[in-house]
């Protein structure tokens, strides 16, 4: 006979660490994260519009009306605009990069543009109509944690991150989690049930 401590010690020599599986994108609904997924970016990568409009320095907007002249425009996915010289503005769309150097984005129903030029009648709001850069989730963060069944709310962030592939707890050992729980319930229904029928006697 073997003491309690040495037993234990054999059980743990015995124990293996769980492996994993790793399954597509499409393929993750219902089963149970591994490892928690993490943010590899930032998101939004740089500051971005949050409308259609024109981005331009509170400098050049602070006696109305203004006009300045439109030095370009940034489209959403589009490459990474050159910062504008003061003076100027640029047309900018919703999800794309804002110039360096500007401060806002003025809507585009507040402006009218002709001639290369943008007229400005309307004073800027407190809304500045610009994403900062991470605002939806800064690289790093966790954005689903480990141990947690994948439904379709828990993959947005997953899809957020660009993630092909997850990593998964093997399906034969998640499924037997679950009958492991499904059965104590029917144990405990049963053991309620006999209860209900010896009672009276």
């Amino acid at each position: 006979m073997i003491s309690y401590v040495e037993s234990m010690r054999f059980l743990v020599g015995l124990a293996k660490p769980l492996t994993t599986e790793t399954v597509m994108f499409d393929q993750a609904d219902g089963r149970v994260l591994a490892a928690p997924v993490l943010a590899d970016r930032n998101a939004p990568a740089l500051c971005s519009s949050a409308m259609d409009g024109y981005a331009a320095r509170d400098q050049d907007l602070r006696i109305l009306p203004a006009s300045l002249q439109i030095a370009g425009k940034s489209f959403a996915g589009g490459r990474t605009p050159q910062a504008i010289a003061p003076g100027t503005c640029m047309r900018v769309f919703t999800g794309a990069v804002v110039p360096m150097g500007t401060d806002r984005v003025v809507i585009q129903e507040d402006v009218v543009a002709e001639d290369g030029r943008a007229h400005f009648y309307v004073r800027p709001g407190c809304n500045r109509h610009i994403r900062a850069a991470g605002s939806d989730f800064a690289e790093g963060h966790v954005l689903v944690p480990a141990g947690v069944p994948l439904n379709p709310q828990r993959l947005v962030p997953v899809a957020a991150a660009d993630r092909a592939s997850i990593d998964v707890i093997p399906g034969f050992l998640s499924k037997s989690l679950r009958d492991t729980k499904r059965q104590q319930m029917m144990a405990s229904v049963s053991w309620r049930r006999i209860q209900a029928i010896v009672q009276p006697a």
